[in-house]
């Protein structure tokens, strides 16, 4: 699995007292390289509709191309749906993502039926993290932020599962280069161990790394 790069450009705003934190609304520009070498380039843009928090993003690595939407409930930054769109070369497959109380449900359009992840004990909250798709590391800081959560269940909607994540008290690597001093870390146990971070402020994401792939994303702007 590896995960996306981002940077971000964003004019700040009050957010209402009822919301939680969270990233203001603007478009968040990012890069991912591995070894040094750059992989592909992701852009999110964030907005604040009622009570929603509507994540946009586009996003190019080789020959893969993806759209995604996320709407997530502003008070509690808890998702409600996500629509990812997988391109390769002229093919394209649609993932999509319900939540609830009760957990999440995932289809792809054009096949029949649905499948439905309860919550398994010790997992209160899902949250989608799937390829090197940033719409859900991105929020990610301030959803931790505003829940306490020791550990989640981690979607994936292109792959149909689930997983438990946990957050380490510990980095699984040192903080990379050139992160303003400020930025904190937000360390997460997962299928492959990475570390988000990000201004303890305004919960924007600085970068994420995945020391065990030699993998950077970083915001450019």
């Amino acid at each position: 699995m590896i995960f996306l790069a981002v940077v971000a450009a964003a004019t700040v705003g009050a957010a209402p007292m009822n919301d939680a934190s969270a990233p203001p609304d603007g478009t968040y520009s990012y890069s991912i390289t591995q070894a040094g070498s750059q992989l592909g380039t992701s852009t999110v843009t964030v907005k604040r509709n009622g009570g929603n928090i509507v994540l946009h993003e586009t996003e190019t690595m080789g020959t893969l191309s993806f759209v995604v939407d996320e709407t997530l409930d502003s008070s509690t930054l808890n998702p409600k749906t996500y629509v990812a769109s997988y391109t390769k070369d002229s093919y394209t497959q649609t993932a999509r993502g319900a939540f609830d109380r009760s957990g999440a449900t995932v289809s792809f359009d054009g096949v029949p039926g649905n499948q439905v992840f309860p919550f398994t004990s010790g997992n209160r909250n899902a949250y989608v993290l799937e390829q090197s798709l940033l719409t859900g590391f991105f929020m990610l800081p301030a959803q931790i932020h505003a829940t306490r959560a020791s550990q989640f269940m981690q979607v994936v909607p292109s792959q149909v599962l689930t997983l438990t994540s946990r957050i380490n008290g510990t980095p699984a690597g040192p903080k990379p280069a050139s992160i303003p001093a400020q930025d904190v870390s937000l360390a997460i146990g997962s299928k492959v161990n990475f570390d988000e971070w990000y201004d303890p402020n305004t919960f924007v994401l600085q970068a994420v790394s995945v020391p065990v792939q030699d993998v950077l994303i970083k915001l450019t702007k």
